[in-house]
């Protein structure tokens, strides 16, 4: 079932991200809580919250325990912020800009190129970060 689990790795990438994005590590921090709590601490729609939960449960970010509540595990530490070897600003970085530029990843390997480049035009890749205002931030919402 790898190859199963490697196709959706998009989707596991796009939960880290929601997850990294909305704080909600830091919400859990504090203990258990339902989908709803966690969804009105961060400002989310609590069904669709729900599903990202089970969503990072699958993959051990998460631990759904009785009740509907949703505990942290040793994986989903990493998501704090604000913590030794947080990976909650990377992680927001490639659900912002890189997870995007891969979807040019055929066009560059058809045409030349890089992936970023195909997305973000020529270029970009090394000026963005001089040149882009609207670079996607790692700070809190």
């Amino acid at each position: 079932m790898r190859a199963g689990r490697l196709l959706d790795g998009f989707l596991t990438t796009q939960l880290l991200y929601v997850a990294a994005k909305l704080g909600v590590a830091d919400v859990l921090a504090g203990g258990p809580l339902t989908g709803a709590e966690v969804a009105e601490a961060v400002g989310a729609d609590p069904d669709p919250l729900t599903r990202v939960l089970r969503g990072l449960a699958l993959e051990d970010v998460l631990e759904e325990r009785g009740g509907g509540r949703f505990a942290l595990t040793e994986v989903g530490a990493c998501l704090r912020s604000e913590v030794a070897g947080s990976l909650r600003g990377p992680l927001i970085v490639r659900g912002e800009l890189y997870y995007q530029a891969a979807a040019g990843m055929l066009a560059a390997v058809r045409h030349g190129g890089t992936a970023f480049e195909q997305v973000y035009g020529a270029g970009s890749s090394t000026t963005w970060p001089a040149t882009q205002s609207s670079r996607p931030s790692s700070r809190r919402r």
